[in-house]
């Protein structure tokens, strides 16, 4: 007896905590039914978080990942949602910002959803080279009007490798690591010191096109010389070298180039160091659903930047971020208008909307500027990316 009845408490404890998991975001506790039992996925209440999630979901320090963030209308009327975004670093054992990891400001995010349809919200984090800590993690507080719907949490997963031997490649990645044939993008290689002593680095850039199924450049297709950069890491610390290529030639009708790939051949003191690749897709016969119009007033040692942003395609873009590469040595000073966020992590600019200018609808188009300083080159970027996509410029 004594055994059933602990066998009926238990029950009982289970049955209580299915009930409290049915509660459904955004509205009053579901009863804990044999329906909503067989259906955990109704979309009930006023809205349903769907997923959170980062992709990639594991990067190395240096390294860049968006999280998505789907929402769902589970009600009959249209709905505006607002996410106030936070990012926060953490390690094992480290209480606050770990070692080399910068504070995140939080940005809010304003979504227009039909009446039970959905929408995403999504923003792209850096890890920063230098950053210590083993895990990013994504936290959005969502709210319809007044009412909070909850709390939510994307965890991002930093690989940290040992660093072993001379120098090590943190990463080596293209910003953006999409382009429409004939425009710019940018390699950027991070080296790491692993030594207690300053260190030269040579490294031997060499790049080449490639086509699915062939072996060397694809027919038609321009060779690409090698070129040699030098780096001074100083003990235990860091360094970068970077490149911008242009793929002119995939825009010729004889070359079928679909990438770019570039590789370096490190070195130091004539002792070979390894080598890295970085991977470049380009798309062909893509038509852009977006522009970018970039001007810009110059003098000399500093600039305003003004851009239009503006939706030539045939659907409402609902949220924005823009993606774009400075040239080397021009850097954003203050916070600059019209966006919730203007970041600039090395030459990679990142400007995110503001609640009020999320939604760009078919022909119209939104502003936003900032003012900078230039040392050596005042020219514009000409690469710019849209939630992804490649924008036309000009």
């Amino acid at each position: 007896m004594e055994l059933e009845s602990q066998m009926r408490r238990l029950v009982g404890v289970l049955l209580t905590a299915a009930a409290i998991m049915s509660v459904v975001i955004g509205g009053a506790a579901a009863r804990a039914s044999t329906e909503s039992a067989a259906d955990p996925a109704a979309c009930t209440g006023t809205v349903q978080v769907a997923s959170f999630t980062f992709d990639p979901s594991t990067v190395g320090p240096g390294g860049r990942s968006t999280a998505t963030l789907t929402v769902q209308n589970c009600t009959s009327s249209a709905v505006s949602v607002s996410g106030t975004w936070f990012g926060r670093f953490t390690a094992p054992g480290v209480t606050g910002i770990p070692t080399g990891c910068p504070a995140i400001d939080p940005i809010v995010r304003q979504s227009n959803i039909a009446p039970n349809g959905t929408a995403t919200q999504t923003l792209t984090y850096s890890t920063f080279a230098q950053c210590t800590a083993s895990e990013l993690d994504a936290v959005v507080n969502l709210s319809v009007g007044s009412t909070t719907v909850g709390s939510f949490t994307a965890p991002l997963t930093i690989v940290q490798s040992t660093c072993a031997g001379t120098i090590q490649v943190t990463s080596f990645t293209f910003a953006p690591s999409t382009v429409i044939a004939g425009a710019n993008a940018t390699a950027t290689l991070v080296l790491r010191n692993c030594t207690g002593t300053a260190v030269s680095v040579q490294g031997i850039w060499a790049a080449h096109y490639t086509a699915p199924g062939v072996n060397g450049v694809p027919p038609g297709c321009t060779a690409i010389d090698p070129i040699a950069q030098q780096a001074n890491l100083p003990p235990n610390g860091t360094a970068t070298q970077t490149l911008t290529y242009s793929t002119f030639a995939a825009t010729l009708s004889q070359c079928a180039a679909t990438g770019l790939d570039a590789t370096v051949n490190l070195s130091s003191g004539g002792t070979a160091l390894g080598t890295a690749t970085a991977h470049l897709t380009i798309q062909r016969n893509t038509t852009p659903t977006c522009r970018v119009q970039y001007a810009m007033n110059v003098w000399p040692g500093g600039f305003v930047a003004n851009l239009t942003i503006s939706d030539t395609g045939t659907t409402a873009i609902n949220g924005w971020t823009l993606v774009f590469t400075l040239p080397a040595g021009q850097t954003i000073t203050g916070t600059g208008w019209g966006a919730s966020s203007i970041r600039q992590d090395g030459q990679v600019v990142t400007i995110i909307n503001t609640p009020w200018d999320a939604i760009i609808n078919p022909g119209a188009s939104v502003s936003v500027g900032f003012q900078g300083t230039w040392t050596t080159n005042s020219a514009a970027p000409t690469v710019f990316t849209l939630n992804g996509a490649p924008c036309a410029a000009g």
